[in-house]
């Protein structure tokens, strides 16, 4: 603990590469939106990075889509894409559940940079 490092029977929880400190914060992000799910019901904002699977989570999203009636066409999952839209309001300014899909927090980038401008 002192070198910072996840115990390696405590990485087995869910893969990361943080340091313990960065670890604790994360483990206690994830307990927080999923204890809140669980008190108050579906919320309106997921936050994505507690999933330990993410993919899960949008092929769920891509299922509804495809099951909704749409008269006597259905929609096959296969040829379902995502729409990205940005919303720039706090997470907490959310207040009603989106249309289509799900509005999410908690992306990671990986080798990039946001412009908040463009």
């Amino acid at each position: 603990m002192l070198a910072n490092k996840v115990p390696e029977k405590w990485g087995t929880f869910y893969f990361s590469l943080k340091a313990l400190s960065r670890w604790l914060e994360d483990l206690n992000e994830r307990m927080d939106f999923f204890s809140k799910w669980c008190a108050k019901g579906l919320p309106y904002c997921f936050l994505i990075s507690a999933f330990m699977y993410p993919n899960g989570f949008n092929t769920a999203l891509l299922q509804r889509f495809s099951r909704r009636s749409f008269g006597a066409n259905i929609v096959s999952i296969d040829r379902l894409d995502f729409d990205f839209i940005i919303i720039p309001r706090p997470v907490n300014d959310i207040t009603e559940y989106a249309k289509d899909g799900a509005y999410v927090t908690g992306l990671i980038l990986e080798g990039a940079k946001w412009n908040k401008e463009k």
